[in-house]
């Protein structure tokens, strides 16, 4: 599933519109528990998006900056 909501804004870690006071970066990926259901959280920041897969799902991970055309040198 893709929603337009993202935990990362929510949690002020939002690189994309909270990099001046985020801090650390949070360490991915992160996790939703509901009863016994885990899923797995993927955030596309580019088009502000993100993704909720099911645990077991073989996930590629690319960091925000990146994502974002950030480069530090």
């Amino acid at each position: 599933m893709t929603t337009k909501y993202c935990v990362k804004y929510e949690l002020g870690k939002c690189a994309r519109f909270q990099r001046d006071t985020m801090g650390e970066k949070l360490v991915e990926p992160l996790t939703l528990k509901h009863g016994e259901n885990e899923y797995k959280l993927k955030f596309n920041c580019k088009p502000c998006e993100m993704e909720i897969w099911e645990k077991d799902a073989e996930l590629e991970f690319e960091d925000e900056d990146e994502q974002l055309g950030y480069s530090f040198k």
